[in-house]
């Protein structure tokens, strides 16, 4: 049992909370909700959109990419420029799967919504 110590020298037992470690070993064990699957399953989905979007917007004349990362894994690996972003892709849905913070995935959703978007505009 804990005891505190007030101003007057007096002591009182106090129930101890659960320590910042309980705490994190707890939210870690919790199992991932539903909403969680299914803005992964939307993240996912827009990659896919992105990547088949890209490649449309590649063939018609003047469209160049202004990523340039992804620029540079085209002109180095031609067709198979995705497979990098593929990997990106996986660690991403991984590394957000453990941290269970829900922003990231809001703010990644949302990245990718416009990044698809503006493809889009360009076909």
């Amino acid at each position: 049992m804990t005891f505190a110590t007030f101003k007057d020298n007096t002591t009182a037992p106090v129930q101890a909370g659960p320590t910042a470690a309980a705490i994190r070993h707890r939210l870690l064990r919790r199992p991932l909700g539903r909403v969680h699957w299914l803005w992964l399953a939307l993240f996912l989905a827009l990659q896919i959109a992105d990547v088949l979007t890209t490649n449309r917007a590649l063939t018609i004349p003047g469209v160049t990419e202004v990523n340039p990362v992804m620029a540079a894994f085209q002109a180095r690996l031609g067709p198979a420029w995705w497979l990098p972003k593929a990997m990106a892709v996986a660690w991403f849905a991984v590394a957000i799967s453990l941290s269970r913070r829900r922003w990231p995935m809001f703010f990644a959703v949302s990245c990718c919504s416009l990044v698809v978007v503006i493809n889009l505009a360009n076909l």
